[in-house]
């Protein structure tokens, strides 16, 4: 468990600060509260304490198309490439939580409490990019609670913003669910080759990412004449993003298991399958590009980055999870709606450790109360 003020981002020259909330994660609509510490190591000159909250989203794509151009006697095609951005401001504060009397803060350790209250439907905090895909979306939703000490010589101010995860809802939990289609099966768009019927069961669909999705899958293939070449099992990530009247969809299969499945003219067959979430990782650089200056990607960005991303129903960003069986037949069935089943899920992310639980000094700790305040956040409909 980290101790207050071991992270080199609270050290200043004459002292340190830290922020911690009451939670790791909050739902929309639930009240956050919070505590400003401040270590004052010797006398700084010092007007004022504020408090900034601020929470939005940012997404982009490259939009690809094709336009037909005349030249001469010829047409050729060209192509063109034009990267599409769109942001929106959620909520924001900023504003004094307290003033320094005399413009003198004396060495001692300090705290400011505060609380508010998060408006209904903020879309959940994510970070997702994929620079291997033609496309590069990109998907950020970022909230931030931040403190700052003012003082009258700007190398003594001190800082410390500290990221707020908000996390929507989870969808209504079932265990159990189960779903089943039956499928007529052409070859080659018209050849009758009968009908196939598949059913599953899924153990539930909320889960932590360390866990199994398990699936129960059945396939009655009594009444078809082509064999079922696999039984697919699979989680998929369905993320769009939107920008300037245009949108691209990203989907993409984080873990799956595939199996052969029953040959023509066999009625009961029946297998289990299971994925393990904990595989799902992404690919996260060390630094980004911020105004056109390369930074280092802090921990905390990186951490949320590199696992599951959470749902998200934002103006510009959606991104869902999906559990998924599919099944594929033998010989050209292309044209065909094959048997399958499609579930919503929820992948609850995990808690970045290193970002919440501070625990404080058993002996000595006994600071000095500056106020209780209670921040209006304004909302960007």
């Amino acid at each position: 468990m980290p101790f207050f003020f071991e992270d080199k981002r609270c050290h200043f020259p004459k002292g340190k600060i830290q922020l911690q909330t009451q939670y790791p994660f909050y739902e929309p609509g639930n009240t956050v509260q919070g505590i400003i510490y401040l270590e004052i190591a010797e006398p700084v000159m010092a007007s004022h304490i504020t408090l900034e909250i601020k929470g939005g989203e940012k997404s982009s794509f490259i939009r690809h198309w094709d336009e037909h151009v005349q030249d001469g006697d010829q047409t050729r095609v060209v192509h063109h490439a034009d990267k599409l951005k769109a942001s929106k401001k959620f909520l924001e504060y900023k504003g004094n939580v307290f003033d320094i009397q005399g413009g003198m803060l004396n060495p001692g350790v300090y705290s400011v409490e505060f609380a508010t209250m998060l408006p209904e439907k903020l879309p959940s905090s994510i970070g997702f990019k994929h620079k291997k895909s033609r496309e590069e979306p990109k998907a950020k939703i970022k909230y931030y609670v931040k403190a700052v000490l003012h003082t009258h010589d700007k190398h003594d101010e001190m800082k410390f913003k500290q990221v707020l995860i908000i996390r929507e809802k989870p969808v209504a939990l079932r265990e159990g669910d189960q779903q089943s289609e039956t499928s007529h099966i052409k070859t080659w768009c018209c050849v009758d080759q009968g009908h196939s019927t598949m059913s599953s069961v899924f153990n539930k669909n909320v889960f932590l990412p360390n866990e199994h999705c398990e699936g129960s899958i059945k396939v009655n293939n009594e009444e078809c004449k082509l064999a079922v070449s696999s039984v697919q099992f699979f989680v998929e990530q369905r993320l769009t993003v939107k920008a300037k009247n245009h949108s691209h969809t990203y989907t993409h299969r984080l873990v799956e298991q595939a199996v052969a499945g029953p040959g023509p003219g066999v009625g009961d067959w029946q297998t289990q399958l299971a994925l393990d979430l904990s595989k799902i990782k992404y690919e996260v650089a060390d630094m980004k590009k911020k105004k056109g200056v390369q930074k280092k990607v802090s921990p905390e960005d990186k951490f949320m980055m590199a696992g599951v991303q959470a749902a998200v129903h934002g103006k510009s960003i959606t991104n869902e999870y999906f559990l998924v069986v599919e099944v594929k037949y033998d010989g050209c069935v292309c044209c065909v709606d094959l048997p399958d089943s499609r579930t919503p899920m929820t992948i609850i992310p995990l808690v970045n450790p290193a970002c919440f639980g501070f625990e404080v000094p058993q002996t000595g700790w006994m600071p000095i109360p500056l106020g209780n305040f209670t921040v209006n956040l304004t909302e960007h409909h």
